[in-house]
């Protein structure tokens, strides 16, 4: 069954007609589905830390294969200098923080990159993140997002993440942009950047069309089908912006999906809109340990169901920061 995303709406890009070159880009990135497919809407959080930053501006375009192993290379390179000895690789989105096919096989390929030059560095690959995450009741699909790249690098006993992203450049072909988190004192701080332009084949613009469809672990029953009523939490204790947060007067909500299982237990979490600066992990570890009162269809009968949370981080008599415009 596929993941239904709810409270989200696709935001479809500007098509630009200057040239064939920028129409063939605004298509790749617009963002529109085919047929029943859903994009996840992912924000990318704030950035949670400012930190001591390199930037390598584009050059000629490439293909992606040659684009994403000259990223992994200088990743591997500032890895080896700051003497880390384990990173995982996280996310991969478009323009507005959408997954598309194109992401989740660029994502594997930077991956395997990175495995390939980072010598002496664990890099799991997909398989092991997949399976972390399933044994850990988030969703598998988690590995195409930044929310939770701190809180997977720490319990897999990993010093940081790396996590990328393609830009969309109307005239001019897209950029591969990557970004070296290092969470050794417990707070991971963006640490080092670097992009590369990329020449994509007319294959990888057609998957970039694609919205990437995740899959529940496990199936549910919708909400008011055959009668069934919804989850009702009995138990939810809310978690708390830790002091250092509150003094930054960090404020917002994280927005989850989650399957109530037919016992009351959460499963197949996904951070469906991340608020960053770490509380997404805790909203995730405050709702894995809720206790629901199970779903029941007409018959009485108990089912799993899947439900939006929204997990809010206020500050009582403290007015939350407005966000900046674009």
């Amino acid at each position: 069954m596929k993941r239904r995303l709810i409270g989200r709406r696709n935001i479809r890009a500007n098509t630009c007609v200057n040239c064939g070159l920028a129409i063939a880009v605004a298509l790749l990135f617009s963002g529109q589905c085919r047929g029943q497919q859903r994009a996840i809407p992912l924000q990318k959080p704030r950035e949670q830390q400012d930190g001591p930053r390199e930037l390598i501006m584009p050059g000629t375009p490439i293909p992606t294969g040659a684009a994403l192993d000259s990223l992994a290379e200088k990743l591997s390179a500032e890895i080896a200098a700051r003497k880390m000895t384990g990173v995982v690789v996280v996310g991969l989105y478009g323009p507005e923080r959408k997954i598309t096919e194109l992401g989740t096989h660029l994502r594997r390929v930077l991956s395997d990159s990175l495995a390939r030059q980072a010598t002496g560095v664990k890099v799991p690959d997909g398989d092991a993140i997949r399976n972390f995450l399933s044994a850990n009741h988030v969703a598998q699909d988690m590995v195409y997002s930044n929310a939770l790249g701190g809180w997977i690098a720490k319990h897999m006993h990993l010093d940081g993440y790396v996590t990328a992203r393609i830009n969309k450049n109307f005239g001019s072909p897209p950029t591969a942009i990557a970004e070296l988190y290092v969470c050794a004192t417990g707070v991971c701080v963006d640490t080092a950047t670097f992009d590369a332009t990329i020449l994509l084949t007319p294959e990888e613009i057609e998957d970039a069309g694609k919205d990437y469809e995740p899959e529940l672990k496990i199936p549910v029953v919708p909400e008011g089908t055959d009668g069934v009523m919804r989850a009702k939490c009995v138990a939810c204790p809310m978690p708390a912006i830790p002091p250092e947060l509150r003094i930054q007067n960090m404020q917002g909500s994280s927005h989850l999906l989650v399957t109530v299982l037919s016992d009351g237990t959460v499963d197949d979490v996904f951070v469906v809109g991340p608020i960053g600066h770490g509380l997404d992990t805790l909203a995730v570890e405050a709702v894995l340990a809720w206790k629901y009162s199970p779903a029941r269809n007409a018959k009485g009968d108990t089912v799993p169901t899947q439900i939006q949370v929204e997990i809010p981080f206020k500050i009582e008599g403290v007015a939350a920061p407005k966000e900046k415009k674009k």
